[in-house]
């Protein structure tokens, strides 16, 4: 049974005239089911724009894909003789391709912004971290789910909101991190989360601390990518794509939190985040939520 085109004959042909145009790129908005339409030219500015920033990003002679890969072979032995992982977890986490496929930058206009900017992702599929970080993925999803702040989605906080009971005259405060995941400084990260990863497991985690640290600085420190045929590494923080920067960014952010209200003379009633967009609501006036 042939499945049904969703488009009349005329928008799918228009749609094929502009995916053989080279001078254009369509691309999804950061937000939302918008498509962006750019000249090719102006959205390769965009990317450009941000690999300039010398403070999160450095230009490479060459790639090191193929370093990388070694480093996380070593890895992946080094737990399977050990006996910290089984032969079947250590085949599949050394599935990667040979010679590795090197992470391709692009950016997602966000285009609900005044002045539309790019932010910064990578496809990393059959890259040399790509199935480390799924695994890493797997070890922090339950520290960043118990976390106080933490939120599913949007259903999950509807449905905190119609059970908490709310005092007369509470204040709404919301606000977001700029640039969570470029900002988020890379040794600070990894140990904030490898003493969370410790502290959850008491002593007697699944492996050792010291070698989610060495597979989080891999991940992190040795995110090589390319971009309009030039090779870069990114120096600061973490980009968009990899499969654990969700849990690591909620754990890195959950410790931010926890240091900003215990020193705080005030506590809200609750404070929620989903990733880098907080609410929170005061039982007080507006110049005390301010200190």
């Amino acid at each position: 049974m042939r499945n049904q085109d969703n488009l009349a004959h005329g928008e799918r042909c228009a749609f094929k005239e502009l995916l053989r145009d080279k001078n254009i790129i369509l691309r999804k908005a950061d937000k939302g089911t918008a498509t962006v339409v750019m000249n090719r030219e102006d959205k390769i500015h965009e990317g450009q724009a941000l690999l300039n920033d010398i403070n999160n990003y450095r230009p490479l002679e060459k790639p090191m894909v193929d370093t990388t890969a070694k480093k996380v072979q070593r890895v992946i032995k080094s737990l399977l003789q050990e006996e910290h992982t089984d032969d079947m977890t250590a085949k599949w986490l050394s599935l990667t391709t040979n010679p590795p496929r090197i992470p391709v930058f692009y950016t997602l206009t966000k285009i609900h912004k005044p002045n539309p900017v790019g932010r910064p992702s990578i496809s990393g599929c059959d890259g040399p971290t790509e199935r480390i970080s799924a695994f890493v993925n797997h070890l922090l999803q339950p520290i960043a789910q118990i976390q106080p702040s933490y939120l599913k989605d949007t259903t999950d906080f509807i449905n905190f909101v119609e059970k908490t009971k709310l005092p007369l005259n509470t204040i709404l405060v919301s606000m977001d991190v700029t640039s969570l995941y470029t900002n988020i400084p890379q040794e600070e990260g990894v140990n904030i989360v490898c003493k969370a990863y410790e502290e959850f497991h008491q002593g007697n985690p699944p492996i050792p601390t010291r070698y989610l640290g060495e597979m989080l600085r891999l991940i992190l420190q040795e995110n090589s990518l390319q971009f309009n045929g030039k090779d870069f590494l990114q120096s600061h923080g973490m980009v968009m794509g990899t499969k654990m920067a969700v849990a690591f960014a909620n754990i890195f952010m959950a410790n931010i939190e926890r240091e900003i209200l215990t020193q705080s003379n005030t506590t809200p009633i609750f404070w929620k985040r989903f990733i880098d967009d907080i609410i929170s609501m005061w039982d007080t006036n507006r110049d005390k939520i301010e200190e």
